[in-house]
């Protein structure tokens, strides 16, 4: 590893540390897809807040949310 991809390692450690277990943070999962994107939402404490958002990949899919 060069220099500053040892930089950017740390840098995402601290981030981690930072995040876990904190309740200032929410996590967002997108699997995008051609036609169907799916999305989950999530607190750093494991707390699922939605587990299945599906939304078309279109303008009026992006819209209805």
């Amino acid at each position: 590893m060069n220099k500053k991809e040892i930089t950017r390692y740390a840098q995402f450690c601290q981030f981690r540390e930072e995040v876990r277990g904190s309740r200032d943070y929410l996590i967002v999962g997108i699997d995008v897809a051609r036609d169907r994107h799916h999305a989950f939402f999530g607190m750093t404490t494991g707390q699922t807040l939605l587990r299945r958002l599906v939304f078309d990949n279109s303008a009026s899919g992006f819209s209805n949310w």
